[in-house]
């Protein structure tokens, strides 16, 4: 008996098409329904407290605008979840690039003129001309761009980039020497 439902609790597919009517309530309901799955599911791929809410709003948004493509209203659970899955992916992948470079690429590549030990260490002399420098490391996959950046200009060690980038020392300082040498492939098409 406890898996029963009640007469008087609509179905998600009377409420999806009444929805899709222009019945303001009836999205209501749904979203009550299900914000603790979309939340819950956006939780579990975002770590900030702040994003799971603003994202589950948006979630509920694009629900909303897309409820026409919803090819099942039976099936209204599985489809809000997926578009969770797709927000937190997309929002995931957008916080990445911005902690990627916290100053942005051309403040910190502006740091490497004064950083003369690296540029002299790894005979990237060549490299005074800042703007060479700067389209090198903008033309860096960000695999091997944010490990340099962090070692030659924040001046973390193999071990701390390895750390902070949740990588072994040895795959950190592998990106950071194949950097180096795209740095220098780079810089060397360009002169």
């Amino acid at each position: 008996m406890g898996n029963t439902q009640r007469d008087d609790t609509p179905t998600d597919s009377s409420l999806v098409l009444l929805a899709r009517q222009g019945d303001e309530r009836a999205f209501c309901a749904l979203t009550t329904r299900y914000k603790p799955l979309v939340a819950s599911v956006l939780h579990h791929r975002l770590s900030d407290h702040r994003d799971v809410e603003d994202e589950v709003q948006e979630t509920f948004l694009s629900a909303y605008r897309k409820l026409d493509a919803l090819d099942d209203p039976a099936r209204f659970s599985a489809w809000i979840a997926r578009i969770a899955v797709n927000r937190a992916h997309t929002c995931a992948r957008q916080l990445a690039r911005q902690r990627e470079t916290p100053s942005g690429t051309r403040e910190m590549v502006d740091q490497l003129s004064s950083h003369h030990l690296w540029v002299g260490q790894y005979g990237l002399a060549w490299l005074a001309d800042r703007e060479t420098l700067r389209r090198a490391v903008d033309a860096l996959q960000s695999d091997c761009r944010v490990p340099l950046l962090l070692w030659a200009v924040e001046g973390l060690s193999y071990a701390e980039t390895a750390e902070r980038l949740d990588v072994s020392a040895k795959v950190a300082s592998g990106r950071i020497r194949r950097g180096c040498r795209q740095i220098r492939a780079g810089a060397s098409v360009a002169a």
